[in-house]
C-alpha cells in the first residue's frame, strides 16, 4: 500500500510525468514548470488555500515538502483551548498535594 501512495505523490499533478522519488519530482517542478514544492503543494493539494491551525487561532500553518503537506498545528499550538489534555480535568485536592510535594523534592 505505502508503495501505491508513495508513486501517486511522485506524479507530478500539472503534466502527469512519472517521478521515481519526491527529489525527482522536486527537480522536476523546478526545472519543466518553474514552480517551487511549496507553491506546487498549495495550489494542487490545498487549492490555493493555505491550511490553518487547527487551535483556531486562524494562523496559516507550515507546507511541508513531504505526505501530509503540512503541520496540523503551530508549534505549541496542539495544547490550547480545546485541545488541551488536561481540559474538563480536575485533580482532587489530595492529588494537587501530592503534586505540589513531589515538585518540592528538587
Amino acid at each position: 500500500m505505502k508503495n501505491k501512495i508513495n508513486k501517486m505523490n511522485f506524479k507530478c499533478k500539472i503534466c502527469n510525468h512519472e517521478n521515481g522519488s519526491d527529489c525527482a519530482l522536486t527537480r522536476h517542478l523546478n526545472k519543466m514548470h518553474k514552480i517551487s514544492k511549496e507553491d506546487y503543494i498549495l495550489k494542487y493539494y490545498f487549492n490555493n488555500i493555505h491550511p490553518l491551525c487547527k487551535c483556531g487561532c486562524g494562523n496559516p500553518v507550515k507546507i511541508l515538502k513531504s505526505y501530509p503537506y503540512r503541520n496540523d498545528f503551530i508549534n505549541h499550538h496542539q495544547t490550547k483551548g480545546d485541545n488541551h489534555p488536561m481540559k474538563g480535568k480536575h485533580f482532587s485536592k489530595e492529588i494537587c498535594e501530592k503534586k505540589s510535594k513531589s515538585l518540592c523534592k528538587y
